[in-house]
């Protein structure tokens, strides 16, 4: 297993793209953060669950999905889009006047379905240099591949700024299992939901752009701070149908991340679960097995999936921005997994505040050292997006 962050990493801005309709619609907007904070908050869904199901090419028919997503037939043009709703959501409709001004990099987690050979892979990779660039990214990077990759990233954006090769780092994460390639895979290997299987995975996508930098290194209120970050792997196979995974893996990405007994507490719990049974069962052993058993909040964990379908190598930045304003003024741990046996979490301590008036300012210095729940912060619902550095 990694070791814990050396440095906590504030987050100075967030911006959310996910359950968009086709972007070929004049006009068409992506559901942004606050928008999906609400269906998770309360339960709704992005998606639909339909009694019509017609398999095609020999495969199970998915048994839900958000309306039209599916009609889009070419990944990269979507990802691109996606990645742009996701950077204006952040830094406003030009992302270049503030991110080529500071030339931070980027980290970007792409999707796990690349790693097949996807025949789009070339023109994703290219689409997304030209929309990166666009937006005053320069350089950048990506991490490995699927749910975990965004765990990965942020321990990239730790080293970078822990060396001081840079002020601030982008992290993106980026996904859409709505694409063909991603969606004939889990389907054939039996991980899609169909009417023989209702509770697997519903497809999703999403793209959650993070800008970090350490404490203190952003002129502009923190909406909050990376406090820990762990990986780890889990050593039993996913395919093993008969045992299944323990969650060992994960019982030691958690204890990485806790609070070690300075009387912190954790407000909420994040996870990945999509309804596929290792997600569940490795949740499950990891609380066993670790120290989680002494937060209540683990009993009760918020499953964004459940609202947005499965959101792939997006699902930890996405997460990072709904504890952000879903947690308020609280600490919450963020769990991951791949099918390929790697797991992390990280431990998220939110800034904001929901009672504040719009505009209020946190002290992110003072924030990140003090280690009270007591700290002023920036509204929840007032999280907009960053200005021009140039503009008072």
């Amino acid at each position: 297993m990694s070791a814990r962050t050396a440095q906590p990493l504030a987050i100075y801005a967030q911006g959310v793209a996910t359950a968009a309709p086709e972007p070929y619609e004049e006009g068409a907007q992506a559901l942004g953060l606050a928008g999906a904070a609400e269906l998770v908050a309360t339960g709704a869904t992005a998606f639909e669950r339909h009694a019509d199901f017609v398999g095609q090419d020999g495969l199970p028919a998915l048994g839900a999905w958000v309306p039209e997503v599916l009609a889009h037939r070419a990944a990269a043009p979507r990802l691109a889009w996606l990645a742009e709703a996701a950077l204006r959501a952040a830094f406003g409709p030009d992302p270049a006047a503030y991110l080529g001004a500071i030339a931070a990099p980027a980290i970007v987690a792409l999707p796990g379905w690349l790693a097949h050979g996807s025949a789009e892979k070339d023109a994703i990779f290219e689409a997304l240099d030209a929309t990166l660039r666009a937006a005053g990214i320069g350089e950048w990077h990506h991490s490995p591949l699927g749910h975990t990759g965004g765990i990965r990233a942020l321990e990239a954006a730790q080293a970078i700024l822990g060396k001081g090769d840079a002020p601030a780092v982008l992290v993106i994460g980026l996904d859409s299992r709505t694409a063909p390639a991603s969606r004939d895979l889990a389907m054939a290997a039996g991980r899609g939901q169909t009417q023989e299987d209702p509770y697997a995975a519903v497809p999703g996508e999403a793209a959650a752009a993070l800008l970090l930098a350490l404490p203190g290194g952003v002129d502009a209120p923190a909406l909050g701070v990376i406090e820990a970050v762990a990986m780890g792997t889990e050593p039993e196979r996913l395919d093993d149908t008969d045992r299944g995974t323990l969650g060992r893996g994960l019982a030691a990405c958690l204890d990485g991340v806790l609070p070690r007994d300075d009387g912190s507490t954790i407000g909420h719990v994040f996870t990945d679960g999509t309804g596929e049974r290792f997600r569940g069962e490795d949740y499950g052993g990891a609380v066993m097995y670790s120290g989680a058993s002494r937060h209540d909040a683990f009993e009760d964990p918020t499953l964004p999936a459940q609202s947005l379908g499965d959101t792939g190598a997006a699902s930890v930045p996405l997460s990072v921005a709904l504890a952000l304003v879903l947690a308020p003024g609280q600490r919450s741990v963020i769990v991951s997994g791949n099918a390929d046996g790697s797991r992390g979490a990280l431990r998220l301590r939110s800034l904001l505040q929901p009672k504040d008036p719009p505009g209020a300012a946190a002290d992110e210095e003072d924030d990140v050292d003090d280690e009270d729940d007591d700290e002023e912060g920036i509204d929840a619902a007032d999280a907009a997006p960053m200005a021009d550095p140039a503009t008072p």
